[in-house]
């Protein structure tokens, strides 16, 4: 039996409760394969509500290259549509978003990521540190607007490694959020 999922296949189907879209991540690190379950198959009705906030409870060290970010820690999720298991964000209705990013480094270290729409290209955040700055921290917000349609995703990664030593800040310093602007 294998242990590795890199070459993994999982059918689903009607039987199994696929109503619509499903968020799915294969976590390299730990060899699991997340799938989104609950509201997300149902859209939601114009006038409803969707904001979400989580946080990273630790912080990540060696980050690898294109490396999902996964801000496990929940505070709010109105509408269900944050997954604290893949870190995916699937838009419940076709509408205007914010999604806001605040990234911290751990002390003397460097950390870039981008957010990511289906797969392209939406934002950037990075903080910068060295080891000359003696246990400082940085920290960087990005606002990103965006249209999405039902079942749109949107995640943070990292873009890709530029130093051997990037580490993201946890401990309530690094969080991802968005909500609904306004819906169509």
């Amino acid at each position: 039996m294998r242990s590795d999922l890199s070459e993994a296949i999982v059918l689903l189907g009607p039987g199994d409760g696929v109503t619509g879209p499903q968020a799915m991540h294969l976590n390299a690190n730990d060899q699991h394969l997340y799938i989104s379950s609950g509201s997300f198959g149902n859209k939601l009705s114009q006038n409803e509500s969707v904001a979400f906030l989580a946080y990273l409870s630790e912080p990540i060290t060696n980050l690898q290259s294109t490396q999902h970010v996964v801000f496990d820690k929940v505070i709010t999720n109105v509408g269900n549509a944050y997954n604290k298991f893949s870190g995916h964000f699937i838009a419940p209705v076709d509408g205007v978003y914010v999604f806001f990013v605040m990234l911290s480094n751990v002390a003397g270290k460097s950390v870039t990521v981008i957010v990511l729409r289906n797969g392209l290209w939406i934002g950037k955040v990075a903080a910068y540190g060295s080891i000359t700055d003696k246990g400082l921290l940085v920290t960087s917000t990005s606002a990103i607007p965006v249209e999405l349609q039902y079942g749109d995703e949107v995640w943070v990664q990292n873009e890709y490694t530029y130093l051997a030593h990037e580490e993201v800040a946890g401990y309530k310093q690094s969080s991802f959020s968005g909500h609904l602007i306004t819906s169509f």
